[in-house]
């Protein structure tokens, strides 16, 4: 068929010349792939060829306070200090609050930073660029100007873009950064994907925060805006601590085992010299802030209770036994002695232990056959396991859930209570936070609770990833009052914020649009209602709210096995 006159003819383009055959249009399609195919491996190849990690990694600190320092205790180390357990608390109790709130545990990243006097030590697994993260690089920059020490440990995996104000940082003589695990090729990652998978594929996925060496936050939080609440299009629901006390000590050992060891790298051997400044920072800053008129983070950040308490008021804070539990870091580096870590055998024994309870909750859950087995076993023998995660609708990687789905059924079918968070925030969230309304939920936290005793709340996610292929960090606290909040707040969702997936008499799935907190007596599905005796009425479809294209993602990924890349 000829083409009309003038078709192609619009804003001085010429017509396009006659198309060859379709056998002719496909050879030369073939040969175009395959040959950017060739040349994407040769430039693959080559890049990697051309970096390589240094051999002898530099050790060097910090230089110490200048006179110009800060000499005496910082109103942090005063605020630490007056702390004092209760006549009842147990001989060596640390003291904790807990940090739920995104804006809250900002705000106490804000408050730790602003009121240090001698030292910061940053552990953490993502550094986003966005608002939250240059708003925290310009505040430990300011920090070192006091003479503050600073030392910011990142895993390297996701610090692409991030070099320029890195090696800003790390130009200020006040403040180390180091890269652990880090990719060689800075311009075209994938080259080290390409060519050492085994290496790059285990990742520190720590998250610690020491100021002063009397307070320090651990938990599930890296540092980006979808973290603290601060973008309006996916809000992370996650949990965390504020710790002083005796524990204290245990965190900043496992910092210098991280910080100082091989798997380390100081920031001038890896990058070239810096080219941002400080005022492009500032600048930056200002102009992401402005983003946030009109709106009550800023507030919000400076009304924590860390904050208060420095302005004199009590600062609410429970006392119990901690452990600090962490992996080695020669985990990464595919040690067999160390491959299993220690956070899992330690909580493996602990999950055994259950003989009432077990909430679990993570934001991504691929137990495998044993896993499954250990909670079905645990289920049969009489213990109340119920495990919060993310529905496919509500999680930020599609590929988790794949082998969290295959598990679902037996586990559902042995009496575990199945809760998965719905992808829209809850509503008393939202009359908090107004300006969340429109945003996505997902599941980011870490945390469960043994027979309302025993609590972990940390990094580690219930997955392959977390326990063969990662390091993790995280509290063992023993503490009853944690665990009935936790073990509240999982009620609450459960009531209007998660779908109950259950087993029907058919063995088929079923989604309910909420779980009554006791089940009938008698009933072998552990969640009727109590009230009337009726199962809550399920969703019209398996998988509820999740989009066509996340099914199909899903379908597609289920044909292959991932379950220990994940």
């Amino acid at each position: 068929m000829q083409a009309k006159p003038g078709l192609f003819l619009t804003f001085g383009q010429a017509p396009p010349a006659p198309r060859p055959a379709g056998s002719v249009v496909r050879a030369r399609a073939a040969l175009h792939r395959a040959a950017a195919t060739a040349l994407m491996l040769l430039l693959t190849a080559w890049l990697a060829a051309c970096g390589s990690l240094p051999v002898d990694v530099e050790r060097d600190e910090p230089p110490p306070l200048t006179a110009g320092g800060n000499a005496g205790p910082s109103l942090l180390q005063q605020l630490a200090d007056a702390q004092r357990p209760g006549p009842d608390s147990p001989p060596g109790a640390s003291a904790f609050a807990v940090l739920e709130d995104g804006t809250q545990a900002l705000g106490t990243r804000l408050a730790l930073i602003r009121q240090a006097g001698q030292r910061l030590d940053i552990q953490t697994y993502i550094w986003a660029d966005d608002t939250t993260g240059r708003l925290l690089m310009r505040e430990l920059l300011r920090a070192a100007d006091r003479g503050v020490r600073v030392r910011l440990l990142l895993d390297d995996n996701n610090t692409v873009g991030l070099d320029p104000w890195l090696r800003l940082l790390d130009a200020h003589p006040h403040i180390a950064v180091r890269l652990f695990n880090p990719f060689p090729t800075r311009v075209l990652r994938m080259a080290d994907w390409v060519t050492d998978f085994r290496r790059v594929n285990r990742r520190m996925h720590n998250k610690l925060m020491l100021a002063d060496d009397r307070l320090a936050v651990l938990g599930g939080r890296n540092i980006g805006d979808t973290y603290f609440g601060t973008d309006r299009e996916l809000h992370f629901e996650d949990t965390e601590l504020l710790v002083l006390g005796p524990v204290l000590a245990e965190a900043r050992a496992s910092f210098e085992r991280y910080w100082n060891s091989p798997q380390a790298y100081s920031l001038e051997r890896l990058l070239a010299p810096e080219t941002a400044s400080r005022s492009a920072l500032d600048r930056s800053v200002r102009e992401r802030l402005a983003t946030l008129t009109g709106q009550p983070w800023r507030q919000e950040w400076r009304d924590t209770l860390l904050n208060r308490a420095l302005a004199g008021q009590p600062l609410p804070l429970t006392w119990a036994p901690m452990e600090l539990l962490d992996d080695p870091p020669v985990k990464v580096a595919r040690d067999p002695a160390a491959s299993a870590g220690a956070l899992l055998p330690r909580l493996g024994q602990l999950f055994g232990q259950a003989r009432e309870s077990l909430d679990l909750v993570s934001a991504y859950f691929v137990p495998g056959d044993e896993g499954t087995e250990a909670l079905a076993t645990l289920a049969r023998a009489g213990v109340q396991v119920r495990l919060l995660t993310n529905s496919l609708a509500a999680t930020d990687v599609a590929a988790a859930h794949v082998g969290y789905a295959r598990h679902r059924l037996p586990l559902a079918q042995a009496g575990v209570r199945l809760l998965e968070l719905k992808p829209t925030p809850s509503a008393r969230l939202v009359k908090r936070r107004p300006q969340l309304a429109g945003s996505r939920a997902s599941l980011h936290a870490k945390t469960f609770a043994v027979d309302g005793q025993t609590v972990f709340i940390g990094s580690l996610n219930l997955d392959p990833r977390s326990t063969r292929l990662n390091t993790e960090v995280g509290l063992l606290v023993h503490s009853p009052a944690l665990a009935q909040q936790l073990h509240r707040r999982l009620d609450d969702l459960a009531g209007d914020s998660a779908w109950w997936v259950h087993a029907d008499a058919q063995g088929t799935l079923v989604w309910a649009d909420a779980m009554p907190a006791q089940p009938r007596e008698g009933s072998s599905l552990a969640g009727a209602d109590s009230a009337t005796g009726e199962e809550p009425g399920p969703e019209p479809d398996p998988e509820p709210g999740a989009s066509l294209g996340r099914r199909l993602s899903v379908w597609l990924l289920s044909w292959f096995d991932l379950d220990w890349l994940l």
